[in-house]
């Protein structure tokens, strides 16, 4: 596994963990929104991210 790769993973498990400690209830449903896009470009190597400020002309 790439070191990036394990990285967006890490990064998804940590908020995860705070949006767990915090209570499932509690949590607004965006909170999940960055722990899925860093799961995909975890396991895909693709991050949505990036594609979008791409698609929208970043360089």
């Amino acid at each position: 596994m790439k070191a990036l790769n394990f990285q967006f993973i890490f990064m998804a498990l940590v908020i995860y963990a705070g949006i767990y400690l915090s209570g499932h209830e509690n949590v607004h449903w965006f909170s999940y929104f960055p722990v899925v896009a860093l799961l995909i470009a975890g396991i895909t190597g693709i991050c949505p991210g990036l594609w979008l400020w791409k698609k929208l002309g970043m360089k």
